[in-house]
């Protein structure tokens, strides 16, 4: 596959920033194929919303798709030249995350699933961790239900 196509798999922040070069998947390998991996994610609720345990979208998007949607945390550019900032991390187990995050807190909820090659391409740059990369109109709400 040349690397038009394959820039044409992402969303339009990771596209962009492919096709100019704010980033490259030099800096981060990335893996297109692979077997399914059951993985974990911490996602976050505002206070007044600790209650809901619904899995949204929004709780796969990258800090740079944040950052395109509400531009007040991560600096334009803190994104440029590094890859990992558009990708959605996961976690191979759940002991990390809840050592990374001081888990349980009511404002973050730790979500459990499977990723597969068609939901995007991957990194596994350190053990536990895995950078994906979702492709566009990917959902994977569906895939992940919060963790008891």
């Amino acid at each position: 596959m040349n690397t038009d196509e394959f820039y044409l798999k992402f969303p339009s922040v990771l596209r962009k920033a492919l096709q100019s070069g704010v980033v490259s998947f030099d800096e981060l390998p990335c893996e297109t194929s692979f077997e399914p991996i059951p993985v974990y994610r911490v996602i976050k609720r505002q206070l007044e919303e600790q209650d809901n345990i619904e899995i949204k979208e929004q709780d796969f998007l990258s800090q740079a798709e944040l950052n395109a949607i509400s531009p007040k945390g991560t600096e334009a550019k803190d994104l440029i030249g590094d890859i990992g900032k558009y990708s959605c991390s996961f976690s191979l187990t759940k002991e990390w995350l809840q050592n990374i995050f001081k888990l349980p807190k009511k404002t973050k909820l730790l979500i459990y699933g499977t990723i597969n090659e068609t939901h995007g391409a991957i990194n596994r740059d350190s053990i536990p961790h895995i950078h994906c990369w979702i492709y566009k109109d990917v959902s994977l709400v569906k895939e992940f239900v919060v963790e008891e």
